[in-house]
């Protein structure tokens, strides 16, 4: 799933967060080989952490939704996917 969404990514083409990443040091030769592998040399640390942080959210919300955590939190689970998806969308730069 991750590579499917890293691949919607370099379709996209250079992405422009909402917002500045800071990535740790460490990250970065690691982000870098990912990048060339997965031909996004056009995004940068930022971006590529954003796109992470992303994935995982998205994880997380349909695990949520699978098993039931969102239940009687909100009438429409499907409506708080799409917008929680949408809005992980807008924050790593995708546009509709």
């Amino acid at each position: 799933m991750a590579r499917a969404l890293l691949r919607i990514v370099r379709e996209a083409g250079r992405l422009e967060p909402v917002a500045a990443f800071q990535v740790e040091a460490g990250l970065a030769s690691s982000f870098s080989e990912l990048r060339q592998e997965m031909d996004l040399v056009d995004n940068d640390d930022s971006t590529t952490i954003a796109v992470i942080s992303a994935w995982t959210q998205l994880f997380g919300l349909l695990t949520f939704e699978l098993f039931g955590q969102t239940r009687n939190m909100v009438i429409d689970d499907a409506a708080l996917f799409r917008s929680a998806a949408a809005a992980m969308a807008t924050v790593i730069g995708l546009r509709e």
